[in-house]
């Protein structure tokens, strides 16, 4: 496997259907959230079939792709039972004899290990796999778990030194990734732009690539949450809900428990005063990370989230207290 592919469940409703030329909004995604529950039942219905079809398989070959299948769909919807499947496929490539498919099954937890704050873990886990051993087929997936321990290391740093170290290496490895691989994902290639301070050229690959989306790919999240990113830097606002909410459609309707859009669109709501959607989307997300156990998300979001509950406390309040002379 040379990335995490999570395995998509694309919904055929008529909301959005040609989304990529019309502006997402806010209702479409209030409507998308009232949706969740049917497409989470729908993406279990996923998961219990490529169950069924691993307890019947015969061959390792068999036994590993389906156990890889089922680490990508549980990636982003469960950390504990993807961290089942990725040590039953190391297991397995183990029993076959096959080092690269064992790498790729330690990159794989590693991966998790970050997701779950374990970044001491996951960096030894990495640094076990000897540079000899990171072929063209893994070197993708290499560089880019390399990178995410480090922005999540620079996230977590509280030295600026230290911060400014993480995240010139992470800049590093996602150069590795883009000059080491003959097709490098477009939102690496983007960040490579970023970070050369080359915005219009970053912007134009990604509206190209966005633009040959649908709502439901699970590619538009990363597209859309780049382009938000990109926006958000310009000070453009608008244009960052905007993608901020495509990004958020597109984790919803492919059953993503661990993103970042849903909870960013709710700060920028909650400074603009819109404080019933962002306690709504805030909560949402939360609740989202929590059952995940996507630690490294609900820790973030923990930072904020008491001063959003508070603001609705206080506003409840006050409604509570206007209305008790209507009550007498």
């Amino acid at each position: 496997m040379k990335r995490i592919a999570i395995i998509c469940v694309i919904l055929c409703t008529p909301l959005l259907i040609n989304a990529q030329t019309q502006i997402p909004t806010l209702d479409d995604l209030d409507h998308e959230i009232a949706m969740s529950s049917q497409y989470d039942k729908q993406y279990e219905d996923v998961i219990r079939s490529v169950k069924k079809q691993l307890h019947a398989a015969k061959t390792l070959k068999a036994r590993c792709e389906l156990s890889d299948k089922l680490f990508n769909l549980y990636t982003s919807y469960s950390v504990d039972s993807a961290i089942v499947y990725a040590m039953e496929k190391q297991k397995i490539a183990k029993a076959m004899g096959n080092q690269s498919k064992v790498n790729d099954a330690k990159l794989n937890l590693a991966y998790l290990l970050i997701r779950g704050g374990e970044l001491k873990e996951a960096s030894d886990i990495i640094n076990s796999i000897p540079r000899s051993e990171i072929n063209q087929d893994l070197s993708f997936y290499y560089f880019s778990t390399r990178k995410t321990l480090y922005r999540t290391l620079a996230d977590a740093a509280l030295i600026p030194s230290q911060r400014k170290q993480y995240k010139q290496m992470e800049k590093l490895c996602n150069d590795s990734v883009v000059d080491n691989n003959q097709s490098p994902d477009i939102w690496s290639r983007a960040e490579q732009l970023v970070n050369r301070q080359q915005y219009e050229q970053a912007k134009k690959i990604l509206l190209d690539a966005y633009h040959h989306l649908k709502p439901g790919d699970r590619q538009t999240a990363f597209v859309s949450i780049s382009l938000a990113d990109i926006y958000g830097r310009e000070k453009n606002v608008e244009a960052q809900k905007q993608y901020l909410i495509a990004a958020a459609i597109s984790d919803i309707r492919n059953s993503v428990k661990e993103y970042l859009a849903l909870q960013q669109l709710a700060m920028i709501l909650f400074e603009e005063g819109d404080t019933k959607r962002a306690y709504a989307y805030m909560d949402h997300a939360m609740n989202d990370a929590v059952f995940c156990n996507a630690r490294q998300r609900t820790i973030a979001m923990a930072d904020v989230w008491p001063a959003i509950e508070s603001h609705m406390s206080v506003k409840l309040r006050v409604v509570h207290s206007n209305l008790q002379p209507l009550l007498c």
